[in-house]
């Protein structure tokens, strides 16, 4: 299935958090930029480096852990 989410972004008015792997075989990175910057509200872009698409909160580490957790809490 395919989400448009490049078109949706413009109407979301919470802060925005993107969080990608650079090694996504399925969404390319680049894909996670563009979002970032059509984003109404961009607050913070975490690039996760050596992770695909189905394991970017494990490889994440607690760097990544500490960015969502503080996202979450503003």
């Amino acid at each position: 299935n395919q989400y448009d989410a490049l078109a949706q972004i413009p109407h979301v008015k919470a802060p925005v958090m993107v969080i990608h792997g650079d090694a996504d075989a399925l969404v390319p990175v680049a894909h996670a930029h563009r979002l970032y910057a059509a984003a109404r509200q961009p607050e913070r872009l975490v690039i996760v480096a050596g992770a695909d698409h189905n394991d970017v909160l494990a490889k994440g580490g607690p760097a990544l852990w500490a960015a969502l957790r503080e996202h979450l809490i503003r």
